[in-house]
């Protein structure tokens, strides 16, 4: 089975712009589309954990305007490095990358009105779900952007992918239930999760770390710039 760029510490800068800028992605995952349907209001919070290039992350943060924030979290210091240049070359103000390890974002907890996990969720170590929970705001939303289950010509091999209702009950265990749901080009699909109305956010986190795998042995870094 090929490892996850999680499993690697991430891809390369090369390898992440061949994958991840190509023109057949913003053909048929479209952000700015994606964006509108599932809504995105000025001055929101946003996280994304394991963005990239910024595929989705630098819409979002036009969307949500000068007195918003998105957090572009990875774990590849190439790629936070490109992502602080592209705020820069794009006039992103409400950009701000975020480098961090598998198991530690250095962002306060419950900072996320919005959280993302744009084709992730299948590589994630139980680590960072537990990360991702603890950034995610009480009232907060968790949408997750994930391959289908069947047979395409790239993406993770099928026994790591999840069909919509295995991930439904996976999240669920943990308190996060599926409100919409959706299609996202041809070989993806969409879905937003809230916390169930019990609350219990930090005994679930807990829960979550206990099941988590030995510590990575990805290296820690430091981010050289602080997000504001």
């Amino acid at each position: 089975m090929r490892p996850s760029r999680f499993d690697e510490g991430g891809w390369s800068l090369a390898d992440a712009l061949e994958r991840l800028e190509g023109p057949h992605r913003y053909r048929h995952q479209s952000p700015r589309r994606w964006w509108a349907t599932v809504g995105l209001a000025r001055g929101e919070r946003v996280v994304e954990i394991g963005a990239g290039t910024g595929f989705f992350a630098a819409e979002a943060a036009r969307r949500v305007g000068p007195r918003g924030r998105v957090y572009a979290v990875d774990i590849s210091e190439p790629l936070v490095e490109y992502l602080w240049e592209r705020r820069r070359r794009e006039r992103i103000p409400a950009l701000f990358p975020v480098l961090s390890t598998s198991d530690r974002v250095p962002l306060p907890s419950g900072v996320a009105t919005t959280e993302l996990w744009a084709n992730v969720y299948h590589g994630l170590p139980r680590a960072t779900i537990a990360e991702g929970l603890r950034l995610l705001a009480p009232r907060g939303r968790l949408l997750v952007i994930e391959w289908k289950k069947v047979p395409t010509p790239g993406g993770p091999p099928l026994a790591r992918r999840k069909t919509l209702d295995e991930l439904t009950r996976e999240l669920a265990r943990i308190g996060l239930h599926r409100r919409r749901d959706g299609p996202l080009g041809e070989f993806h699909y969409w879905a937003v999760f809230r916390r169930a109305p019990s609350g219990g956010q930090r005994r679930r986190v807990r829960a979550v770390r206990r099941e988590a795998s030995p510590p990575s042995r990805l290296r820690r870094l430091s981010p050289r710039r602080r997000a504001a």
